[in-house]
């Protein structure tokens, strides 16, 4: 490989975090050679500032919307299919965080022990439907609020209950 190079600098360079460089030697390399797929990934990294392929998971976005995967993917298969894993891994967890983090704070709504609290808690619920006990979930909310509103219902007709009382007694007077 005529490159080889320039290669091993861009590695160096991703090693020491010199992502501006590790860019501008990988522009060298597709210069020479426009369908190397080793030259895209490293410029992928870079771009990403990771040092090495494996740390591609822990990035907080897919990434398969760059330039540099695109071009690497479309000159090497395996590659391709590696870095699809990755964009996948990061999609997956990313989706679990949104559920548990939805269910975390739908859950925390529920100690507020009101009927608004309660009916967020619902919507926030049902976002996440197949997530952990949410349907268990929604139907505990439910039930505070209906034995909410029978409390309050209560509690209005004993307050009439005592203003009728006060009237009559007024009224003896």
């Amino acid at each position: 490989m005529e490159n080889e190079g320039l290669i091993k600098r861009i590695e160096l360079f991703l090693e020491d975090e010199n992502w501006d460089k590790a860019i501008d030697y990988c522009e060298r390399v597709l210069d020479e050679d426009p369908e190397c797929a080793k030259a895209y990934l490293y410029e992928l990294l870079a771009e990403l500032k990771v040092t090495t392929k494996d740390e591609l998971k822990n990035c907080a976005q897919p990434f398969d919307d760059l330039n540099s995967c695109k071009k690497a993917s479309r000159f090497d298969s395996s590659l391709a299919e590696e870095l699809g894993n990755y964009n996948e891994f990061i999609r997956n967890r990313n989706e679990i965080s949104h559920k548990e983090q939805q269910y975390e704070t739908s859950k925390h709504l529920m100690y507020d022990n009101s009927v608004s609290s309660y009916e967020k808690a619902i919507c926030g619920f049902e976002t996440i439907i197949d997530w952990k006990d949410s349907k268990e979930k929604i139907e505990e909310c439910k039930n505070k609020i209906e034995e909410l509103n029978e409390s309050a219902k209560r509690l209005e007709e004993e307050r009439k209950l005592r203003e009728e009382e006060n009237r009559v007694i007024k009224a003896k007077k």
